[in-house]
């Protein structure tokens, strides 16, 4: 591997030197500038450059150019141009330090070695390159080539290599932002596998990878522009990106790197011609013409003659009008553009007429008919393509006015009449045709004033809810014209309660409310209908409750009268009347005292609205006893002080009620706790103050006891035993059960037990316990076992390994009906003891049936190393002496099959190919023949494919080495 180090002590000087020699000193002259006279006329440019080949010329702009990217060129001109020539050239001193190789092999870094010889020459082997006047001096197999400059020259010489190693480099100094041309020349010096080079600055790829020509020795130039940047160095690599043993061999040659230069000069083309012809335009009322035109660069100023008609004035530079013409009038101007220049003046000849008089219909609508002190809208449309502005004069018969500023289309206006009249319009005027008269004007329209209609002022009443005398609306209204219709308008309708055609209203059919009724009579022609109303008030009665009926008990107690729902307030009178009974202690008050049965009636009057109502209460006597029906529990179990008596209804009575267990102290709660064994009475009193008793005895309990059964469970299976409580005598329901004697639950069943002596518990209600005694016999239970008869017992094994699995039964073969599996083995049908030979981790599970129907289970995993075992020899010696004659390949059992096998020589052609066949077996070995012949001694290189029993292929290569 040469390095650059001592190369470039050298190069440090020439490099400085250069960087003040990269100036870009080259001439360029565009040529002498030119005038035509005429557009069209083709004038010759004459570029001329003092350096060589330029990279790239281009005249700008390129119109009118015959060929823009040349420096002689011709240029056809319409119009006055400057035509600026730019030529981009690289600058003569190339930075490359001996980038022809003259030299030597100095002054360069490279990834490959100095050529050492061997059989074919000097670069017999790959990855080795040398310095030479010719390919074919350094390897019998290159082609005779001379070098790209003079044929004598050097040139860099490269076999090859089979990885993507540096061919060339070299770091030059380099100016930033500027642009760099580089070349290089490459040739093939042998023809197969041509060289792909890739190009780099600074670890970048310049341009994409290039090609060499598959003829040998046919120089080919690579070609790129380098924009420098920030970049002060660049260091410059060719790499071959070609790895094919065989062929890739290629010559380098006249290595380029060179500032790229840019040069620019102008040249101007002049076109003077007289100035272009005025473009004239008319505009015309009906009273005069103008002309007009934008204004003409190149003009020095204009003259207007009037060819027919009178004279007009100059309004400004670029107008000149005529008036006092009459309608339709027509002129003619001749405008010319006036030059001081040598191609004289230009004129433009023009005819404009005065406009007509425009064509103008005048239309007015309004209404026939008036409501009296109503506003009338009318519509005046003028219909006309006239401009305008119009004025009209309307006479209405009043007073005539005038409409001023008026446009085309519609138009309103308004008058409010006090009497009937006709509308006549008398003149009208355009003011964009002020000396036109119009006479089309509409014919005249009458209107007839009409007096409104009156529905009369509004009237009300109100009436007691219940109120049985009808209201006449026609009469609560005041001055109202005959002939109008009534209509209900209420919030909530009035329903059958009014009578549109009679006019009549009946309180007594309507609940409290406002009520509002609309008269309506229609106007004349024009006049909108007038409408009143009439607002009913239903005043609501008083609410009134004399309370709920009452009983006088056994204490003889008054009782008071008058409910909650009896209205309240100072506007609010209420009068009792003792229908049956004594008198009432306060008969003006809301709620009065009775001290004797009977009957009561209240009346509460409204004093503000006059509406009363009434209600009445009956009061009888209540002397009824109450009788009470008793329930007692004993507690815990004979434990004192923890009975219960609980009053579980009572008979007769008024409640609510009052308890005691002494007859003195007395409460609402109908439980008396932490009582012991004995004799109770339980005392009761209602709302009216009547007593009543009952006795009871309280006796103690008995602790629970159990009744139980056992199931061995489904086909004695271990696991699947259950025990049943079937009843329990004494104790009070519900019971909690329990196997362990802590935890309890209400199910009296337990499952998925195994045969054994077992304990159940019991607490009831009262929390007495209890417990009995029951062994499940187990019986003989089917069961299975699942182990590994190979292996030393173990289930790890390689991939494409077997293993022999053993399903162990407590039964003979009598007493078994089916052996089932899963995953299936191969070849086991109802066997106890299959071969498995898994290409996964798997898991195998076994079921056993017997003849009577019970089934056991038992599973096992065998776990499958993913592990390839195989061996491909590097060397063989096919010389028949019996020992390593033929080369094929081993491989263990997870190996299925060997898909292909190809060996190839370091030229890249197949000596041998062969596809699906077995390992392990020399038959389909290779024994060194090719077309008959065995093949040099040497280096060689195989291709592998083989497949694993999962169906996934390996690919393999490598070297192989033939020895004799």
């Amino acid at each position: 591997m040469k390095k650059e180090l001592i190369a470039f002590m050298g190069l440090i000087v020439l490099t400085t030197a250069s960087l003040s020699a990269q100036n870009c000193n080259e001439n360029l002259d565009a040529g002498a500038d030119a005038a035509i006279c005429q557009p069209g006329e083709v004038v010759n440019l004459n570029g001329v450059f003092s350096g060589s080949g330029p990279l790239s010329v281009a005249w700008t702009p390129t119109t009118g150019l015959s060929s823009p990217g040349s420096l002689q060129t011709t240029a056809t001109a319409n119009a006055t141009t400057t035509y600026t020539l730019t030529v981009r050239a690289a600058a003569p001193q190339n930075l490359i330090f001996n980038g022809d190789f003259t030299l030597g092999d100095i002054g360069f870094y490279t990834d490959y070695s100095y050529g050492t010889g061997g059989p074919n020459g000097l670069l017999h082997n790959v990855g080795q390159y040398a310095i030479s006047t010719n390919p074919r001096n350094t390897h019998q197999g290159f082609s005779p080539c001379g070098d790209h400059t003079t044929t004598t020259g050097n040139m860099l010489v490269v076999n090859g290599n089979t990885v993507r190693d540096t061919v060339w480099c070299q770091t030059v100094s380099v100016q930033p932002n500027a642009e760099y041309a580089f070349s290089a020349w490459v040739a093939s010096v042998v023809g197969q596998n041509p060289a792909n080079l890739q190009f780099y600055i600074n670890g970048l790829p310049l341009g994409t990878s290039f090609n060499a020509s598959s003829t040998t020795c046919d120089w080919q130039r690579f070609f790129e522009i380098w924009p420098s940047g920030s970049a002060s160095t660049a260091r410059i690599c060719i790499v071959n990106l070609n790895t094919q043993l065989s062929g890739n061999d290629f010559a380098l040659d006249d290595i380029g790197f060179s500032l790229v230069c840019e040069y620019q000069d102008s040249v101007t083309i002049t076109l003077s011609e007289p100035p272009p012809p005025p473009t004239v335009s008319c505009s015309s009322t009906t009273g005069s013409v103008q002309v007009s035109w934008p204004a003409v660069a190149e003009a020095a100023g204009y003259d207007v003659s009037v060819l027919t008609g009178q004279a007009g004035t100059f309004v400004n530079d670029t107008t000149y009008r005529v008036d006092g013409l009459a309608p339709e009038t027509t002129v003619d101007f001749e405008v010319t553009a006036l030059s001081n220049g040598p191609c004289g003046n230009t004129s433009v000849n023009i005819s404009c007429s005065t406009d007509a008089c425009p064509e103008v219909a005048v239309a007015i609508d309004g209404p026939q008919t008036v409501c009296l002190g109503d506003e009338a809208v009318f519509t005046l449309d003028i219909n006309t393509a006239s401009m305008g502005p119009f004025s009209i004069t309307v006479d209405p018969g009043l007073l005539p006015f005038t409409l001023d500023g008026l446009e085309a289309g519609a138009t309103d206006f308004s008058i409010t009449p006090p009497q009937s009249f006709t509308f006549s319009l008398t003149a009208l005027v355009d003011s964009s045709a002020p000396n036109c008269i119009f006479s089309n004007l509409p014919a005249n329209l009458s209107v007839t004033v009409n007096q409104p209609a009156n529905a009369g002022q509004d009237g009300q009443a109100e009436a007691c809810a219940g109120t049985a005398a009808l209201f006449q609306l026609q009469d609560l209204l005041a001055g109202e014209d005959p002939g109008g219709v009534w209509t209900d308008i209420s919030a909530v309708s009035a329903g059958g309660a009014f009578d549109p055609a009679a006019a009549t209203v009946g309180p007594a059919q309507l609940a409290p409310g406002d009520y509002l009724f609309r008269y309506v009579v229609d106007g004349p022609a024009g006049c909108p209908p007038d409408s009143s109303q009439v607002e009913v008030e239903v005043l609501p009665l008083p609410s009134v409750d004399a309370g709920q009926p009452q009983s006088i008990g056994c204490d003889g107690v008054a009782v008071t009268l008058g409910g909650p729902a009896t209205s309240t307030g100072p506007e609010y009178r209420y009068l009792w009347e003792v229908l049956e009974g004594a008198a009432l202690s306060d008969p003006a008050s809301a709620t009065p005292e009775a001290q004797t049965p009977g009957i009561y009636a209240l009346t509460v009057i409204n004093e503000q609205t006059g509406c009363r109502a009434g209600d009445t209460v009956a009061v009888d006597e209540q002397v009824t006893f109450p009788e009470l029906f008793l329930s007692a529990g004993a507690g815990g179990c004979f434990a004192p002080g923890e009975a219960a008596i609980s009053v579980d209804s009572v008979a007769n009575g008024t409640g609510p009620f009052l308890y005691s267990l002494d007859g003195e102290d007395y409460g609402p709660s109908p439980q008396f706790d932490n009582l012991s064994e004995g004799n109770y009475t339980v005392f009761v009193i209602d709302a009216n103050q009547c007593e009543g008793s009952a006795d009871i005895a309280i006796e103690a309990g008995a602790a629970p006891e159990l009744f139980l059964s056992a199931s061995a469970g489904d086909c004695f299976a271990a696991g699947e035993a259950v025990i049943s409580v079937d009843s329990v005598v004494n104790g009070t329901e519900p019971f909690l059960y329990s196997l362990d004697g802590e935890d309890y639950g209400p199910s009296p069943q337990f499952f998925n037990l195994t045969g054994g002596s077992y304990t159940v518990h019991v607490i009831d209600a009262n929390q007495c316990e209890g417990s009995a005694e029951i062994t499940i016999d187990a019986g003989a239970l089917l069961d299975v076992q699942l182990v590994a008869r190979s292996n030393g017992g173990k289930t790890d094994i390689t991939l494409g390994d077997s293993l022999l699995l053993d399903a162990i039964i407590n039964r003979d073969s009598a007493g078994i009906d089916s052996i089932s599996w899963f995953p299936a083995p191969p070849g086991c049908d109802n066997c106890r003891r299959p071969f498995v030979r898994p290409e996964r981790t798997t898991t195998y599970t076994v079921t056993v049936t017997d003849t009577g129907g019970c089934r056991a289970t038992a599973s096992i995993t065998v776990f499958v190393e993913q592990k390839f075992r195989y061996f491909i020899p590097n060397a063989f010696s096919p010389n028949e002496d019996g020992r390593n004659d033929v080369f094929f390949v081993y491989a263990g059992p997870e190996i299925r099959r060997i898909v292909t096998l190809r060996i190839l020589d370091r030229w890249g052609n197949m000596v041998y190919s062969r596809e699906d066949f077995p390992p392990n077996d020399p038959d389909f070995g290779w024994d060194g023949l090719f077309r008959g012949e065995l093949v040099p001694a040497g280096a060689y290189a195989f291709v592998a494919e083989l497949e694993l029993i999962t169906g996934q292929v390996i690919l393999e290569n490598g070297a192989l080495t033939v020895v004799h």
